[in-house]
């Protein structure tokens, strides 16, 4: 076993969600969803669903607004046209996970947010195989709680985020 576990958040931190967030406003716009339609059915699925996003609750609230959107083509042209997620990574991303894994690190993903989707996000990008175990929390500065489980099994913890609130904790 590893004396070092390195814990490592996805968005903003391993994949640039600003640039993926972006992507997926052009991706609505072309469904015809406007800027305020998208940010007032993003605002809802975050602050509901226990402010846990995923595609299919953003497109059932545009739904609940707008109720001729074509739900079931857009998730299904949206998996298609986000099938590959690696151009979202940091340049930097991949040989971060390689230098972890080669140092003997036991690396984990540790991310907040919907289970399925964030898994999804990590698939599509290619990054999946380099993680030795997935750890999620649907709870904002909530990732601790998995931290503080580590700290009575490895002697030595690394954690890389880019929420300071997170961090501080």
């Amino acid at each position: 076993m590893s004396s070092t576990i390195c814990f490592v958040d996805l968005d903003n931190t391993l994949l640039n969600g600003h640039n993926f967030k972006r992507d997926r406003e052009n991706f609505f716009r072309g469904f015809g969803v406007d800027d305020v339609l998208h940010a007032e059915t993003y605002t809802h699925v975050r602050r509901g669903v226990g402010g846990l996003y995923t595609i299919e609750n953003h497109i059932a609230e545009i739904v609940r607004r707008k109720p001729d959107f074509p739900a079931g083509e857009a998730v299904e042209e949206f998996y298609r046209a986000f099938a590959d997620l690696k151009p979202y990574l940091y340049h930097d991303t991949v040989p971060f996970l390689e230098s972890a894994k080669a140092h003997g690190y036991a690396v984990c993903l540790l991310s907040h947010g919907d289970t399925a989707w964030q898994r999804y996000k990590v698939r599509a990008a290619g990054i999946a195989d380099y993680f030795d175990d997935f750890f999620f929390t649907n709870r904002e500065v909530a990732k601790y709680v998995h931290i503080e489980e580590a700290m009575t099994m490895y002697p030595r913890i690394m954690y890389v985020d880019d929420n300071l609130a997170e961090l501080d904790i």
